[in-house]
């Protein structure tokens, strides 16, 4: 995705940022949180230097882990159910898992979790399956710098 995508999105309007953090070339790192599993994920604070700083604070403050290299991978549009609030923005990064220390419980964190790309898709993720598969093939492509095909995403 080219980053300058996020020059004609106004700041007020992004909501949060989320991180598809690869553990492994099949394996991502989700989060166990009372409203279910997530890749780790959470609001722009004040402090924040930067979207990718609250991408790398939430990895660590979800999941326990720091993170290499991210790229920006999808910018989410999200609706509300509400439709008299404006629609906001979630970008997502991507990159790999630099260390993953044993989990200690922060925040809203119940436990850190390693699944399959295939298991995000079919199972935990958010949105379409089509939006999951999509994520995961961008996520896939910027991490590891190759294109998969579009019969072979996983």
């Amino acid at each position: 995705m080219d980053p300058d995508l996020l020059s004609g999105v106004d700041p007020r309007a992004i909501y949060g940022v989320g991180v598809v953090a690869f553990s492994g070339d099949d394996e991502i790192v989700m989060v166990r949180l009372n409203r279910g599993i997530e890749i780790p994920a959470g609001t722009v604070e004040a402090a924040d230097t930067s979207l990718e700083h609250t991408a790398r604070r939430e990895a660590w403050e979800e999941a326990c882990i720091t993170l290499g290299q991210l790229h920006l991978v999808q910018l989410m549009r999200v609706e509300w159910h509400d439709l008299a609030k404006p629609a906001v923005y979630v970008p997502i990064y991507a990159g790999k898992v630099a260390s993953m220390p044993p989990f200690a419980q922060r925040h809203e964190t119940y436990g850190r979790i390693i699944v399959s790309c295939r298991q995000y898709v079919d199972v935990l993720g958010f949105g379409t399956r089509r939006d999951r598969e999509r994520l995961i093939a961008n996520a896939k492509s910027a991490v590891y710098q190759r294109f998969p095909a579009c019969s072979s995403w996983l």
